[in-house]
């Protein structure tokens, strides 16, 4: 499996390949991106995917198996690794005071 992972924030994006096929994840590559704060938010959205679709391009993965995002702030119901879904998004979405920039 092929993992990407990303830490996203207001001013910065960490993404990291990992290749968990073997008994220990090997980090594949990995990039960070800045983000001046003239920059829109949703134009820094963009340059982290295209970082992302870079990233496996330059390390030949045709497609992600699993994508992995931390959040800054999941208020009190999420506290724990979760799968996306309508739950954790609606979780998320109501924690967004807490952190605008991060979630």
């Amino acid at each position: 499996m092929r993992l990407l992972t990303l830490n996203v924030g207001g001013a910065s994006a960490k993404l990291a390949a990992w290749d968990l096929r073997d008994a220990e994840p090997r980090l594949l590559g990995g990039s960070e991106l800045h983000r001046d704060a003239a920059v829109a938010v949703a134009t820094f959205a963009a340059d982290v995917a295209q970082a992302a679709a870079a990233l496996a391009s330059e390390l030949s993965i045709p497609r992600w198996d699993a994508v992995a995002h931390r959040i800054v702030h999941g208020g009190t119901r999420c506290r724990e690794p979760a799968f996306l879904d309508g739950r954790v998004r609606d979780a998320i979405r109501d924690a967004t005071p807490l952190a605008p920039l991060h979630n």
